[in-house]
Parts: C-alpha cells; sequence; structure tokens
C-alpha cells in the first residue's frame, strides 16, 4: 500500500503577498482551487490563511501555527497552490520548515506533487524548488522596486502609507485628502503659524482624544511633537512625490543624499500653499534644535546638559535677586500627556562648575587602563568583521559563480542543489557573526584611546584656564565632551559625563 493512500486529513495553507493585487480575489481562487482538490481526494482539511511577504517567517502567525500543528502530528499532509507559499526566505526558514515535516512523516501537496520529505529524491527537489522559490522572490523585489522609481517619476503614489491627512485609494493608486483628518490638519497648521508650539498641538490633540496618525507600538503614547513636526514639514502636503530618502542593505536603513531624491509634482491634491510651508519652514529655523543662545556659546553648558529623567536637553534661566543675578539649569519637557518632567533644578554656581570640572579632569588609574583594554577590544572586533565581510563576499560570488555554471548547461541540478545549500548555510551563519559583531561595534563607537582622553583633558584645561567669557568656555566643554547627564535627588546631585 503506498503510503500516500494514507493521507485522510489534511491542512490547506494559503498565503497573499502583499504585492500581489487585490487579496480577496486572489486568495479566493486559490481557496477553490485547494478546496476542490482536497474533496476530489475525499480529504478532510482545516484552512490556514495570511496575506504577507514570504520573506521571514517569523512575522507570519499562521505558517508558524500552522508548523507548530505539523509537530504535534495533526495532520497527514500540508496543502499549498506551490512551495514557494509556505515560504521564500533564508536557510533558517527552510530549515524549520522541512524539520517540521521530515520529523513527522507528514506530506507537502501541491496540485502537481505530493512531496515526502522521508525520500532522498522528493527532498532534492524540494530543496531545489526553495532555492528556485528565493531566486524569484529576489528577481520580484528587483523588478518592484525599478516599478516604484518608474511611477515616483511619473508622480504616482509608490511609498506605502501616506501622511496625514491622506490617506490610499487601493481602485485609483492614488492618494485622497480624507475631509475629517484635513480639518484637524488645517487646524494644526492655523495653530502653529499663530504661534502654538509643536508639544502645545500634540497635548491640545492628545487631549481631544483625535486619533493619531499610526496605531500600535508606533504611537503608543498618542500624538507627540515629533509627530506634529513631521508632518508641519512634509513637502508631500505641497502636492509633491518624493522617492529615495532612505535604502535598506541587509536589514539596516541608509539615508540617501538629498540631491539624489525622486522629487516630482504628483497627481494628489495639495493641502497647504508653498506660502505657509515658508512661513513653517522659516519658525523651524527659528527655533531650530539647538536654540541660538546655544549656538554662540552665550552660557558655558549651552547644548551639553541633558537630563537623566526625560533625556531632553536642559535648558537655562536667568533668575534677578536683590544681590545680583545667577542662572539655574530646568528641565521643561511635557509628555505627550501633558504631564511635565519632574527632574529638579540647579543653581549654576561657582560650587557647580568647581565639581564638574574636577570630574572632568580627574580620571583615575584604573578608569584610564579600562578605556585602553575596551578599545584593544574594539579593534579586535573591527578586524574579525572585516574579516567576515571578506569571507561573506567570496560566498556570494561562489553562490553567482554557481548559478552561471547551471545556466550554461555545465552543471546538473542535483549537483546544484548540493552545492548552494553548502554556501547558503556558510553565507547565513557569516551573516549572523557579522550583525553581532556590528552590535558590539555599534556600542562601543564612542570610546577614545587613553592618548585621547589625556591630550584632550590637557587641551581643556588649558582652555578653561585662559577663557574670557562663557563662549570660550562653552568651547572648552565641547572639545571633550559631547554630553553631561544631569540628575538630582533628595540625596544629591549626580554628574555622568560622556566623552566625545
Amino acid at each position: 500500500m503506498d503510503k500516500q493512500d494514507n493521507i485522510k486529513h489534511v491542512a490547506i495553507y494559503l498565503r497573499k503577498s502583499r504585492d500581489e493585487g487585490e487579496y480577496d480575489d486572489v486568495l479566493s481562487k486559490h481557496r477553490d482551487t485547494l478546496v476542490a482538490y482536497a474533496k476530489a481526494h475525499n480529504w478532510t482539511y482545516i484552512l490556514y490563511e495570511e496575506i504577507g511577504s514570504g520573506e521571514s517567517i517569523a512575522k507570519r502567525k499562521k505558517i508558524k501555527q500552522l508548523l507548530a500543528h505539523v509537530e504535534d502530528g495533526l495532520y497527514d499532509g500540508v496543502l499549498v497552490m506551490d512551495i514557494d507559499r509556505l515560504g521564500r526566505g533564508n536557510h533558517d526558514d527552510w530549515a524549520e520548515i522541512c524539520k517540521a515535516f521530515f520529523c513527522t512523516d507528514t506530506f507537502i501537496i501541491t496540485p502537481q506533487k505530493i512531496y515526502d520529505l522521508s525520500q532522498e529524491q522528493d527532498e532534492m527537489r524540494f530543496d531545489f524548488q526553495a532555492i528556485l522559490a528565493k531566486m524569484e522572490y529576489k528577481m520580484i523585489k528587483k523588478r518592484m522596486r525599478q516599478g516604484k522609481v518608474a511611477g515616483a517619476k511619473k508622480g504616482m503614489w509608490t511609498n506605502g502609507s501616506p501622511p496625514y491627512p491622506y490617506i490610499y485609494n487601493r481602485a485609483t493608486k492614488q492618494i485622497e485628502v480624507d475631509a475629517d483628518k484635513l480639518k484637524i490638519y488645517r487646524a494644526m497648521l492655523d495653530k502653529y503659524l499663530l504661534g502654538m508650539s509643536t508639544q502645545e498641538i500634540s497635548v491640545w490633540l492628545n487631549k481631544r482624544a483625535v486619533a493619531p496618525p499610526y496605531t500600535g507600538k508606533r504611537n503608543k503614547y498618542g500624538w507627540s511633537h515629533v509627530t506634529v513636526h513631521r508632518i508641519l514639514i512634509s513637502e508631500i502636503h505641497l502636492g509633491y512625490v518624493i522617492y529615495g530618502k532612505s535604502h535598506k542593505h541587509r536589514g539596516t536603513a541608509q539615508l540617501i543624499d538629498k540631491e539624489a531624491w525622486i522629487k516630482v509634482k504628483g497627481e494628489h491634491e495639495p493641502v497647504k500653499t508653498q506660502e505657509e510651508h515658508d512661513q513653517i519652514m522659516a519658525r523651524i529655523a527659528q527655533n531650530a534644535i539647538i536654540p541660538r543662545k546655544c549656538r554662540v556659546g552665550t552660557l558655558p553648558l549651552s547644548g551639553l546638559l541633558y537630563c537623566s529623567k526625560c533625556g531632553r536637553r536642559m535648558q537655562f534661566k536667568r533668575r534677578e535677586t536683590k544681590n545680583g543675578g545667577y542662572w539655574t539649569a530646568m528641565c521643561v519637557y511635557t509628555y505627550p500627556d501633558g504631564t511635565k518632567c519632574d527632574q529638579v533644578g540647579r543653581k549654576l554656581d561657582d560650587a557647580f562648575y568647581k565639581a564638574l570640572y574636577q570630574k572632568i579632569t580627574k580620571l583615575d588609574e584604573q578608569t584610564l587602563e579600562l578605556v585602553d583594554e575596551i578599545n584593544e577590544q574594539y579593534q579586535e572586533l573591527q578586524a574579525l568583521c572585516e574579516m567576515k565581510q571578506k569571507e561573506l563576499a567570496q560566498t556570494e560570488q561562489a553562490i553567482e559563480n554557481l548559478f552561471e555554471l547551471y545556466e550554461d548547461g555545465k552543471m546538473p541540478k542535483r549537483r546544484l542543489s548540493d552545492r548552494i545549500a553548502g554556501h547558503e548555510k556558510t553565507k547565513n551563519e557569516l551573516e549572523a557573526e557579522i550583525e553581532k559583531c556590528k552590535t558590539a561595534l555599534v556600542s562601543q563607537v564612542n570610546l577614545v584611546t587613553v592618548e585621547m582622553v589625556q591630550k584632550r583633558i590637557n587641551e581643556f584645561k588649558a582652555l578653561w584656564l585662559n577663557a574670557t567669557d562663557p563662549s570660550e568656555q562653552n568651547r572648552a566643554f565641547r572639545l571633550l565632551i559631547d554630553r553631561i547627564v544631569y540628575d538630582r535627588e533628595d540625596d544629591g546631585l549626580r554628574l555622568e559625563v560622556l566623552y566625545k
């Protein structure tokens, strides 16, 4: 009796990629085909459906649920339209899929073939189909990028979710103004031009329970001054389509120079005038992130003192008394819900600057030894990362060479599959090692050598002692320090100095 005759109960897995047109239509056609196939063979079935990219199974709830049920032995087989519906991801994804089916003797069923991974020939065919699926996915991504660039140059919207107050119309493939959101947007714009800050506008929106542009973790606390700021400065609202501000390389977003952006007049309706936009940008220039007093170094700690509780830059206020005036440092940050940071301010007197000076200039021997030791580790990590990247480049070139041999007819499928599997495993291991190295390097990116610290401390001392005004004192601090983290509690003042 053939093992396939024992198939009685199956799972039907349906996955629709977001880039394949109308979701419901495609899923419906696939569902009808697979259900009819199951009924024709008198199989009972359970449906698993989801919409998402096949690049990774990590964010696909249904496939993870299905694999868990396969491992529990709930099904004799899993019915899919094609192998690539299970996934088009990396070697680790395919290893997880294969393990689930192989260890439980569960069949992978398509309308064209039934795969039994316990059979060497079927396993080889399955592996080869997986490689082809991954290659096809890369080609699809490339064509999509090319299509987005071409569409953007024609003024079409190709950037995903549009900014507030626009919504995306799937039927016309254009963005349109949401009438209700437009009222909120115009109120935000008018309030800003009349003098309200982005922080005050965000509090105003949150108090009126206006739904933020995004949901979930991205806007956990509702509107923020950053969200308001980004909406106000967006040139999309002037009627432009902008594409290519960034791109991903090995999963990491990288910014693109503004000169290389694609910026053309779009087909959508503008919601602000150029005059309004210019007024917004002019006011933002006046209220730049580094205040004017900080830019000219009015105070010794301008732009350097940060609150430990909210992470924001602290501000300085001049107070006048009968005996003269003095400066105080304070945190004035307001959270999105309107509550203020509870950091306690302090008078910036001679005692404060003396304590700070001593902390900056007196690095004990143990600290200096630690700096030297960590920097040696940093250099070792750099060398290791460079070596792994060279190995990765060689592995990727080897894979390309194998496919060229196959396309030229100089290598059979079976040998190609075996060779590619080995190289893919090596490639994924190298990528994981490089990612670990990069993470470690990022955590140590601001480290300096002992010699650099000592040299800068000496330069700082010279500048500080010869400074004739607060501006020169500020320059002395900036030579050595990236920021000073301020915290004041009942038991006194704590300052953490972060060096450049």
